[in-house]
C-alpha cells in the first residue's frame, strides 16, 4: 500500500512544485499497485467555504493560491489516478493522526472505498482518545 502524504507550498533544490512531485508519488503508486490516500487537516465544508467566510480566513492565511487553483489540481488529480489515490477531509490534526493509524490498518480495504462519504454520512469515525469525535 501507498503512503499518506501532505503537500506542502515549497518548491524542493531543483525548483519543482509540490503538484510535480506529488505527481510523480502518484505515478509510482499506480506502477506499483499502492494506494496514497491525501489528508486534509480542515474539514471539506471549510475547504469549500474559503471565499465566502470571513471567519475561516486565518485558517487559511499560509495559502497563495486560490482554492479554485486547488480543487481544479485535486479533481485532475482524482481523475488521472481513479484507482490510486483519493483525498480526504478530517478537520483537525488530531483527527487526521487518528485516520493514519486507522486507514494503515484498514489495508487495501481502503481502495474500494469511498473513505469521504463514509466520513461524512457517519460510518467511519475517527475517534478521540477520550471517545470525542
Amino acid at each position: 500500500m501507498g503512503g499518506f502524504f501532505r503537500l506542502t507550498s515549497r518548491q524542493n533544490e531543483r525548483g519543482e512544485s509540490s503538484l510535480d512531485r506529488f505527481t510523480r508519488e502518484l505515478e509510482r503508486a499506480a506502477e506499483t499497485g499502492g494506494y496514497i490516500v491525501m489528508l486534509v487537516e480542515h474539514s471539506l465544508a471549510d475547504c469549500l467555504a474559503y471565499n465566502s467566510a470571513p471567519h475561516l480566513k486565518h485558517k487559511f492565511s499560509h495559502i497563495k493560491v486560490s482554492p479554485e487553483h486547488i480543487f481544479h489540481n485535486l479533481r485532475a488529480l482524482l481523475h488521472q489516478f481513479p484507482l490510486s489515490f483519493q483525498a480526504l477531509f478530517v478537520d483537525g490534526r488530531s483527527r487526521a493522526a487518528n485516520a493514519v493509524v486507522k486507514l494503515l490498518g484498514a489495508g487495501p480495504a481502503i481502495k474500494r472505498c469511498d473513505l469521504q462519504w463514509l466520513l461524512d454520512s457517519g460510518q467511519l469515525t475517527f475517534e478521540e482518545s477520550n471517545g470525542t469525535r
